[in-house]
Formats: structure tokens, sequence, C-alpha cells
């Protein structure tokens, strides 16, 4: 039986929403007639979204060509390893949370392993350390929270979009919740925003809370690295199939092809094309015909979070604590420990800044950022003297040139710009974490790519 490959892929996006997910992400059994030309297909960008993207696409018997700007793949998965002692650090991507099912179940098929990873989180506030056992969200904030996320599921577009028109930080504050606990809210959610509450639609925040208020809130770590899922894809994908250190300069398309050529002067051709570069570098493209006037305009409005990750690794490390998550109101606002090896002694800590104080680390040099770990960490015990700091390395996201920041953010007044960054344009269709209904997550990255794929 003929099978037509367009209804193929869509019912393939199809069964991400039904019990049935094992088939969907299983390696296609299905065969493209022989009397059917095969079909090409670029893919722009490398990171989780481009990667799936190829790897649905391929399955569905497309022939695949990833296209990426960097000497790297994997975008904002970035597994640091450090060959001297096989320590290994997460500076982008790393948790897994227990609602997202689409990413778990990826991993499951994908054969790549998972574990638990259980966060018990302190804080250093004022000069104080509050361990685990006394941080608690105050009573009467966790009743307004959980009083907000209950609303949010029953209110209707016209109300979404009346609280779109909100920030964060002035829905929570006009719902009751005092100025020290908005603090503290702040303080910990601009670790998944990378910027104040201030700046964050409350629609887009009371959407994403719901979800963290979800029963399923394990969370969990990949074994081995998060960049194991990359290895995963290549492995499907073919690396001779995926060209690195190549910028794409411009897409041109007509009825039957789309161009697409790169900073070494390489053109590649295909009958479609995915797009998943952040709309922080999306205009500096050159489009032929010109992107529409209203997707220039959305792209320009999506900001993105700043967000500074360090690891760092240090020898004689008895003084960290291998449950270590600590919140600080410090520059470096979040310390956790990653890998600890008690028959070497050593340790590494991963440091977060983000917004304004991540912007401080722009223009340190690395003599310049061991001093300010130094400082901050002596807050825990720590002594340069008996315990050395073997290694650093850190990633500045929002300095990082075909990225330009960490996660996507909606500020107030932007609902209806995913609709815009969503549409495919001619031959073209775009995925990436920043199209998904619920941003900011490597679950959003495949649920972009399920969108993606249906339009096709």
């Amino acid at each position: 039986m003929k099978i037509n490959r367009k209804n193929f892929i869509r019912s393939s996006a199809a069964f991400l929403g039904t019990l049935y997910l094992n088939q969907l992400f299983a390696e296609s059994t299905q065969k493209i007639p022989n009397s059917s030309k095969r079909k090409s297909a670029l893919v722009i960008g490398s990171g989780l979204s481009g990667l799936y993207a190829a790897h649905l696409l391929q399955n569905s018997g497309y022939k695949v060509k990833v296209i990426e700007a960097r000497n790297r793949i994997g975008g904002r998965i970035y597994t640091f390893r450090d060959k001297r002692s096989s320590t290994m650090g997460e500076l982008g991507a790393e948790f897994i949370y227990g609602y997202q099912e689409h990413l778990l179940k990826l991993c499951e098929v994908l054969g790549v392993k998972i574990y638990e990873h259980s966060i018990e989180t302190s804080m250093f506030l004022n000069g104080k350390y509050i361990p685990f056992n006394e941080v608690g969200e105050n009573p009467r904030t966790h009743k307004i929270l959980v009083k907000v996320t209950e609303m949010y599921t029953k209110m209707s577009d016209e109300q979404k979009e009346g609280l779109d028109k909100l920030s964060a930080a002035n829905y929570l504050s006009y719902q009751g919740v005092d100025k020290k606990e908005l603090f503290l809210l702040e303080l910990k959610y601009s670790l998944y925003y990378g910027e104040s509450l201030r700046h964050v639609s409350a629609n887009d925040f009371i959407q994403a809370l719901a979800k963290i208020y979800n029963k399923k809130n394990k969370i969990f770590k990949i074994n081995g690295g998060t960049d194991s899922l990359l290895k995963a894809f290549v492995t499907h994908i073919g690396k001779q199939n995926i060209k690195v250190n190549n910028p794409v300069v411009s897409i041109t398309q007509n009825k039957d092809k789309v161009s697409v050529k790169t900073k070494k002067g390489k053109e590649y051709k295909a009958d479609i094309c995915i797009c998943t570069v952040p709309s922080s570098v999306m205009n500096q493209i050159q489009w032929s015909p010109d992107l529409t006037k209203e997707k220039k305009i959305a792209n320009l409005q999506v900001k993105y979070g700043r967000i500074t990750k360090i690891f760092s690794q240090f020898n004689n490390a008895d003084w960290i604590n291998k449950n270590w998550h600590i919140l600080t109101d410090r520059l470096l606002q979040y310390v956790y420990a990653t890998d600890i090896n008690t028959s070497l002694n050593t340790g590494v800590l991963t440091l977060v800044s983000t917004g304004d104080k991540s912007d401080l680390f722009t223009s340190l040099d690395e003599w310049g950022l061991r001093t300010v770990l130094y400082s901050n960490l002596r807050n825990f015990n720590y002594n340069p003297t008996t315990s050395k700091l073997e290694q650093i390395q850190w990633v500045n996201w929002q300095h990082e040139p075909f990225i330009k920041g960490s996660y996507s953010i909606f500020s107030p007044g932007m609902y209806y710009v995913k609709e815009h960054l969503q549409k495919p344009f001619g031959r073209v269709f775009f995925a990436g974490e920043h199209i998904a209904k619920e941003s900011g997550s490597m679950e959003s990255c495949l649920l972009s790519v399920l969108n993606a794929v249906k339009q096709i």
C-alpha cells in the first residue's frame, strides 16, 4: 500500500499526544514507494530542535542535511568534560522535570539513561545560611500561588490575553504577595527565565507555574551528561549529514526548492527547510523573498534571558557537600554540587548568575572570575590555600554569537507573537523552544518540532 509522505509526518506528530508514544519515537519501518522520488530537507541549527527535526524527517524518508553555524552541535546543550580527571559539568541545559513526558519518552526510546536527581534547596540570604529543613514557601504565599494556578485553568482565551498585559511581578503583588516574598520568588524564578519577573508576562509565568505545581514534580538528569542525547541523535542521523562551522547567510526559495547559502560559500538545496535558529539571530539571515513584516517584528519582540553558568573543579574538596543546592542573594545566585569523586577527593561546583548580575561577568577574564569565586565561596567554608581551584570554564549565554541568550522570554503584551513565529514561510518551517506554547525547556524544543512537521 502506498503511503502519502505528508500524511505520514502529520500522523506521526499526532501520535505524540496519545498512548502510542513508543511507536512514534521508534525507528520508522515505513518504506517510501519505489515510484516516488525521495524528497530532501535542510535543517538549520543542530540544537535539540534541529536534531529532533532531522531525526523525524529522516525516519519518514527524507534525505536530510543539518547546517550548523558553530563548531559543535547541541546549541544550548553544552556538557563540559575534563579529560584529566574524567569529571564533567553542564554549562547549558541540564534538568528534566517529571511532567515533561515527551522528553522522558524520547530518552527511553533512544536508549538514553536518566536518573532521579534530588534537589533540597537551602539559602544564603543577608549573610545567613538557612538549611533546607528551615526553607519553605510562606504558607500565605503558597496559598496565593495555588489559587492563581487554579484560576488560570478556568480562564477563557480573552481573560488570558488580559492577563498577558501584566508583568508576573505586578500580578503577584496584586494578588497579595508581599515585597519580601516577591523578592524570594524573583530570586528563585530568575534561574528559570534568566531575568526578573518584572520582564515576564503574567500569562507566561502562571502557565509555567501550573506545570511546576504539577504532582509529577520529580527531577531527572541524563546519565553520562546531557550531550548523551545529542550523541544518540547523531548515531541515527549520521555524522556525515551534519555540517558544522557553516553560518547561514541567506535563504532563497521558489515554488519548487529552497536554497541555503553559508558564509563559507557553500550552497545547499532541498524541497523543504526547517529553521530552528533563535529569534535573536533570525533577522541576520537574508531572505528572498523577504520575511513578512509581521514575522520580522515578532522575532524582534522576543527577548532572551541573561545567564552565566560556571563549571569549577576543586581538589581537597571535603568542604563541598554533595547535596548542595544553595540559592543566594549574592553575585553567584545558585551554587550546587554536580560531580564528587571521593577517591580523587575532587569536587565540581556549578554556579549560576542571571540578569544584570550575569552581565557583570562579560568583561571578566579567568583571573577576575577566580577572584569572584574566591570571594563568594568563602561563605561556604572554602579556603583557597587548602583546596585549589584546578579548572574553571564558563559560558555567558547572552554573548554567544549564534544564540545571544538563554531561554526566550515573552514580556507583557506579546500574546499573539507566537502565532506569527509559528507560521510557515513558503517552503520554510520554523521550530525552536521559543516557538512552543510553553517555551524555555528541552521539552519545548521537541514540541515545537512536532508543530512544524504537522505543517509540512
